[in-house]
């Protein structure tokens, strides 16, 4: 699902912020403007409570976590919900959690 919606909209939306007061509203109006994945970064406080938040609301978009560094960091991205992770490098320690809970990794 994922391959196919990022070769559809050729985009995808990087939420690196200080603070996000709605996720399920910004992951629509995303998607209005024809943006439907989505990755919220570990940079962004409370940023597991984002992606659970994200992911409970009513939208078209595809929810993920971005700058996971770790296994505990791609743990709790999973737990939180995420359908996807992004690595800033390949980390050892969150592959393989990965492939076990089937979020893609990139």
């Amino acid at each position: 699902m994922l391959i196919e919606t990022l070769t559809a909209d050729r985009a995808l939306a990087v939420v690196r912020a200080p603070r996000i007061d709605d996720p399920v509203a910004l992951c629509r109006a995303l998607g209005a403007g024809g943006i439907r994945v989505v990755e919220f970064t570990f940079t962004t406080p409370g940023v597991e409570e984002v992606i659970a938040a994200a992911t409970a609301g009513e939208h078209d978009a595809l929810v993920g976590a971005g700058t996971v560094t770790d296994a505990r960091s791609a743990e709790a991205a999973i737990a939180a919900g995420a359908q996807f992770l992004v690595t800033p490098g390949l980390s050892e320690s969150a592959a393989p959690r990965s492939r076990a809970r089937r979020a893609s990794l990139s």
